[in-house]
């Protein structure tokens, strides 16, 4: 499940871009895709806007997840302040379910004075794997702290272009589909997503296989990044 961030809306969006690529990777009998759109995203404020995120539209997806009925693995991706409606909505689902569980953050929002340690800190979930992809551009700490309950890959350099706050997006999708967006004026242009001989992005997830998803679960939470560089 996949979900935007502040200022932003998930239908023909990145976030339905994303979900579509993943659902040509996988088996459809054995993988549900979607994104998920939640209201409080069109606000002025962005303090706000993760508040929405946290306190209503995550709670919304937990409910919708849950509904739609019992799941051995869960993998949610959200941008920005998104990031605080997936990490809400992993919280009351592993309240209720014995699922494994994957959260990617992508340049997670963390408004100054909140505890960034919130994010990614699940206590009852016996597999997890959590991991944040961020860059350094102009929205500067405020998406660019790692955070204590993660996995932390900086991939400012493996940005072919102007690095900006959706590049992460932007390189998430092309770590599924082998290439940037059409739309993408980096379309064409050599995707950069390993370190030290480890493929990073969509390679890390269970859809991707379960080879690489074991090596996933043995990835340590890190405050010194991993460097993804040209």
């Amino acid at each position: 499940m996949v979900t935007h961030g502040w200022v932003d809306r998930g239908k023909d969006r990145f976030s339905d871009d994303i979900a579509g690529a993943i659902k040509e990777r996988v088996d459809s009998n054995e993988w549900m895709c979607g994104y998920f759109e939640w209201d409080g995203a069109m606000v002025l404020n962005s303090i706000k806007s993760a508040e929405n995120a946290r306190d209503a539209a995550g709670p919304q997806l937990a409910k919708a997840i849950l509904k739609l009925g019992t799941f051995e693995h869960i993998h949610l991706i959200g941008h920005s302040a998104g990031c605080w409606a997936i990490d809400s909505a992993a919280k009351i689902i592993e309240k209720q379910t014995q699922a494994q569980m994957h959260i990617t953050f992508l340049d997670a929002y963390v408004p100054r004075k909140w505890d960034r340690s919130q994010l990614g800190r699940l206590e009852k979930t016996k597999i997890k794997f959590v991991e944040q992809y961020y860059t350094k551009d102009l929205t500067f700490g405020v998406t660019q702290a790692n955070l204590p309950n993660a996995l932390n890959i900086d991939i400012t350099k493996a940005d072919p272009g102007i690095t900006e706050h959706k590049f992460p997006l932007r390189w998430y999708y092309a770590t599924i589909t082998g290439n940037y967006n059409k739309n993408d004026y980096r379309f064409g242009k050599k995707l950069y997503n390993q370190c030290d001989g480890l493929e990073y992005g969509f390679a890390r997830s269970l859809e991707a296989g379960r080879e690489n998803w074991q090596k996933s679960l043995k990835l340590k939470e890190n405050l010194k990044a991993v460097m993804i560089i040209k």
